[in-house]
């Protein structure tokens, strides 16, 4: 597949709604919409260890992977993958595509209401304070 694209993308499992515990976070190394490599890891549950995981489970395919691509930046919960430490740990791009836009406002608020570290978070999360919207076909 020499040429094409290889995107190494991530989504998380579900988790127990007791909010303690481990979750899945999966990630799929594709090209040309062919699954060229899968890894599995465990990622904590409103936890900090995210990022960590993430660049864990690309570092063996780093020198194959043209783009990561995440589904959002909160994961099992609010996991926050800091998209800046990932880039800098990898070198490689980082796209971030929500289905729609972040309510910020919301999302500080149940940070502050239900974490200690709340800052911690919303500093990873204002990292990415631009974004764009756009109109694909079907929808």
């Amino acid at each position: 597949m020499k040429g094409s694209l290889k995107v190494a993308a991530f989504e998380d499992g579900a988790f127990p709604t007791s909010k303690r515990g481990k979750c899945l976070l999966l990630g799929v190394l594709t090209s040309n919409s062919t699954i060229l490599k899968v890894s599995l890891s465990l990622i904590t549950v409103d936890g900090l260890d995210a990022t960590k995981k993430l660049v864990e489970m690309v570092e063996p395919w780093k020198e194959e992977t043209d783009l990561i691509m995440l589904s959002s930046l909160a994961y099992a919960g609010f996991n926050v993958m800091d998209p800046e430490e990932i880039y800098s740990r990898l070198k490689t791009p980082i796209l971030v595509v929500l289905s729609r836009r972040p309510r910020r406002k919301a999302v500080e608020k149940a940070l502050k209401k239900h974490f200690q570290d709340w800052k911690v978070r919303l500093e990873i999360l204002r990292k990415v304070e631009k974004v764009s919207s756009m109109k694909l076909p079907g929808g």
